[in-house]
């Protein structure tokens, strides 16, 4: 059986909380928190489709991603269970 292997897309860094988000080919959103000089993983959150960006807002204080699918996500990860509040993008020519 062959496994099916995945890639970063991209990843972004909170300095505010030390925590990195990062977006694959798995279609999951990743977070990992720096303490004592380690990476620490914290969770992976299904996006339902593969993000292709990933930004932190320090001045909002939440994570976006843009998806393949033409939607923009933000992503506030603080919580538990994190809310997601998407965004169709259209593009006018």
């Amino acid at each position: 059986m062959k496994s099916k292997e995945y890639y970063v897309t991209d990843v972004s860094y909170s300095e505010s909380t030390l925590t990195f988000g990062c977006t694959g080919t798995d279609a999951n959103l990743h977070f990992w928190n720096y303490q004592d000089n380690k990476l620490r993983y914290l969770k992976s959150i299904p996006t339902g489709s593969i993000q292709s960006r990933v930004w932190y807002l320090k001045r909002h204080q939440i994570w976006i991603t843009a998806g393949r699918d033409l939607k923009i996500r933000t992503w506030e990860i603080q919580m538990d269970d994190p809310l997601n509040h998407e965004y169709k993008v259209s593009y006018q020519r």
